[in-house]
């Protein structure tokens, strides 16, 4: 990811996205479009918990029309990943309850699916990455790419990332993308900043 190329071309597509190049898009045109239709509100799972590092955990559905198979590619994948991501978070959390028993299964199944789950990010984004208006999708795959880094220990990475989509955010804000904003409100968690402020209340 190279991070002054990557945001000139994100910008680009925000730019036609607000003058209007995409407005008249279907559900089948581009990903973006399909993970709108999907309703995000605060009373989901990870809105609620305003303390917990944020992941996008929301499918996204497949429309019965939709016959690009690039798109249908990068949905099935990026379904997949988050299936591995959210496992691993059960997994993980199933660990957390059984450490006084000295069992160390979930934490090692945990890591194994944190790692598969990235590799199906990267697929997932690489498949996306000549697509246009396609902002929303590729935010939320480098920021559960950035939660899965941080995790397994590659915190330097994980920054890099997570400063990368501050810039992206601070672009969607300019440019007025409220719908899409409304899918990543609670991105600013992830920022270290606000971890390291969390942690020090």
């Amino acid at each position: 990811l190279e991070s002054s190329t990557s945001v000139m071309k994100l910008l680009q597509q925000l730019e036609m996205t607000s003058n209007g190049a995409a407005s008249t898009a279907s559900a089948t045109d581009c990903l973006d479009q399909c993970m709108l239709l999907s309703e995000v509100d605060a009373s989901s799972k990870d809105a609620a918990n305003s303390n917990a590092i944020f992941v996008y955990e929301h499918g996204i559905l497949l429309p019965p029309t939709a016959v690009d198979c690039p798109m249908v590619s990068a949905i099935v994948i990026f379904n997949s990943a988050l299936a591995h991501q959210l496992y691993a978070q059960q997994q993980q959390q199933r660990h957390q309850q059984k450490q006084q028993q000295q069992q160390k299964q979930g934490k090692d199944i945990s890591h194994y699916y944190l790692l598969k789950s990235r590799k199906l990010y990267e697929l997932a984004y690489g498949v996306d990455s000549g697509a246009c208006h396609n902002v929303l999708f590729q935010f939320v795959v480098i920021n559960n790419m950035a939660v899965i880094d941080l995790q397994t220990g590659n915190a330097e990475q994980s920054t890099q990332y997570f400063n990368y989509l501050m810039t992206v955010q601070m672009l969607m804000v300019d440019q007025g993308c409220t719908s899409r904003l409304r899918h990543v409100c609670g991105f600013l968690r992830n920022l270290p900043s606000t971890m390291e402020n969390a942690a020090a209340a």
